[in-house]
């Protein structure tokens, strides 16, 4: 195996603590697996006594068949995530205690199913500091009562049991002498502390990580401590991997100019190594529906459409504008991976409407249609009046000759269909919301329940800003069938090289690909929400470079001059990005 300078520097590192600065696309994987073998085989350590930890389960894997891959003997060196690392510790160290661990999606559901018991409703609106005292004690009492400790769980008991029998910690300290854990910027103060603990006297600690890609501050993740890192283990080497071997010098070029506008990081000088190839392009467009309709041409000019997109990827900042994509592509006929659950706002119930509505003004004579919205809002329309399954307006109102209020009811419903098909998609949604009256329908449907309605209000504004995709309701259905059909026949994970991957942001850490799509790029995308403070902004600025730098050859990013209203400009960011060629929407 070949190595640069850099890398064999951090190979050939035996003792005490290190950090290692590892930019994208450096070859970290490649040097914590070449520094394992260089432990066992150049200065003879016990396998046994070495410890990789990383924040995922594909990470660690791949790791691991990395190491794998360059010794004929198998070692019993230690793999894993840092939660499975010290669930096992718990286990061998507490035999007598018995539990189980809390999948996220059990936590998840469970969540729900305690909201719907504390504050009846199945639509939570903003709890109170209270209220999320009362929820989090329930939740803990549902754990005990279950035997089940979570994530979080297992690092609080392993902390205590350590500070409760420093003899424990002792023989766990001599069992790991050697710790090398990966993405170390994603740590929490929790973490942190364990690993310090784990290192002892002894820290013989080596941290691989990028402070500039540090992304998950809503998990308790603090780029800050990778910034303390010489102060938490005084005398620490700082080793730079400083070579890119993915990205162009096109791109990395750009990438590199941007994340420098954040003051709290680790100053860097990458070098791409790769091949040259185009600089990227900002692509500015001036109406709603334009952006999409650019990409989805682009897609096909490329090919990305199926067999030949397994190095394409369509990353996007939250799963709302996920979702948009994926509407769009279904709509398109374009095959897409996705695992992130882009049909989950069609399936709710206030979408069935929605479509029920404009199903009819097209003229639908579906019992169905009319039973879900003919008291939505409350019209006192009676459902023995649908009887049949294909409904006759003449043959309703023909019942109804003797009840001429009900008659009137009806009449204004049939004038308002009538005017809901003449209509655009957006305006035919804002139609149904402001002058049907759908919203005063939903506010009246929450009061009833003590719930808040802006749940419902947020889910019809991200259908709102779908429907401008669309050229009309019957083509924006189409696509709303055929994401639901994806969704019920086949997993969106399975084979997903053979597909174009969309995907957030935060999703696509840790892969490339040749070519990337960053759609979407105005404020309050990303930089996402409002009143941020400098260490959030400086948060979505990282985000946003481990999206730029997830492409290796082409990048091809695109925003909206403006958006209905006047609001949501083009990010702030793309001024900070150099090298950039600008485009219309042309």
């Amino acid at each position: 195996m070949q190595y640069n300078t850099e890398q064999q520097e951090v190979i050939l590192h035996k003792e005490g603590p290190a950090l290692v600065l590892a930019g994208p696309g450096s070859g970290k994987t490649t040097v914590i697996a070449g520094r394992i073998l260089a432990l066992l085989t150049h200065y003879h350590i016990p396998p046994t006594q070495i410890l990789v930890i990383s924040f995922t389960r594909a990470a660690s894997r791949e790791i691991e068949d990395r190491f794998r891959e360059q010794t004929a003997t198998p070692a019993p060196v230690r793999f894993g995530t840092i939660h499975a690392i010290f669930y096992r510790i718990l286990k061998i160290s507490c035999p007598e205690t018995a539990f189980s661990v809390l999948p996220e999606t059990l936590r998840q559901q469970w969540m729900r199913e305690l909201l719907m018991e504390l504050f009846e409703a199945d639509q939570a609106a903003v709890l109170s500091e209270e209220e999320q005292n009362r929820l989090q004690e329930a939740y803990r009492r549902r754990k005990e009562r279950e035997g089940m400790l979570d994530f979080e769980d297992i690092l609080e008991k392993s902390r205590d049991l350590f500070r409760r029998q420093p003899d424990l910690l002792k023989h766990w300290q001599e069992q790991f002498r050697y710790i090398m854990i990966d993405e170390y910027q994603d740590t929490s103060p929790l973490q942190l502390e364990l690993l310090k603990m784990l290192a002892g006297r002894e820290q013989n600690l080596l941290a691989v990580g990028d402070d500039d890609q540090s992304i998950y501050g809503f998990r308790g993740a603090n780029s800050r401590l990778m910034l303390a890192f010489p102060k938490d283990f005084p005398g620490a080497r700082l080793y730079r991997l400083s070579a890119c071997y993915r990205c162009s010098p096109q791109i990395l070029s750009s990438a590199s100019s941007f994340i420098a506008h954040n003051t709290r990081r680790y100053r860097k000088e990458l070098k791409s190594l790769a091949m040259p190839g185009p600089r990227p392009v900002l692509h500015i467009f001036s109406e709603e529906g334009e952006e999409m309709r650019a990409l989805l041409e682009e897609l096909r000019k490329q090919g990305l459409a199926g067999g030949n997109a397994e190095a394409a990827a369509i990353l996007c900042r939250s799963r709302f504008s996920l979702r948009r994509v994926a509407a769009a592509l279904a709509g398109a006929g374009l095959a897409f991976s996705c695992d992130e659950g882009p049909a989950s706002d069609h399936r709710h119930w206030v979408a069935a409407d929605l479509f029920a509505y404009l199903r009819l003004g097209r003229g639908s004579r579906s019992r169905d249609d009319y039973l879900t919205v003919c008291n939505k809002p409350l019209r006192y329309l009676s459902r023995d009046l649908f009887r049949e399954e294909g409904i006759s307006r003449q043959g309703l109102l023909s019942k109804l000759w003797e009840k001429p209020r009900m008659a009137a009811q009806l009449m204004q419903l049939f004038r308002q269909l009538d005017r809901l098909g003449s209509l655009m998609p957006f305006a035919a949604v804002e139609y149904i919301r402001r002058e049907i009256g759908y919203d005063r329908y939903l506010k009246e449907y929450a009061a009833a329940r003590g719930i808040s309605p802006e749940p419902f209000y947020e889910l019809l504004d991200r259908l709102q800003e779908e429907s401008v995709l669309f050229a009309t309701a019957a083509a924006w259905e189409g696509a709303r069938e055929a994401l639901l059909k994806r969704q019920e026949k086949e997993d969106f994970r399975d084979n997903p090289k053979e597909k174009l991957a969309l995907m957030t942001m935060h999703g696509a850490k840790g892969l490339e690909f040749d070519r990337v799509y960053l759609p979407f790029l105005n404020e309050e995308e990303i930089p996402g929400g409002r009143g941020l403070q400098k260490e959030q902004i400086e948060e979505e600025r990282r985000l946003l470079y481990v999206a730029m730098t997830r492409a290796r050859r082409v990048l091809w990013m695109s925003c909206r001059a403006r958006k209905k209203g006047g609001q949501g400009r083009p990010s702030r960011f793309l001024q900070e990005i150099d090298g950039l060629v600008l485009r219309g929407g042309n």
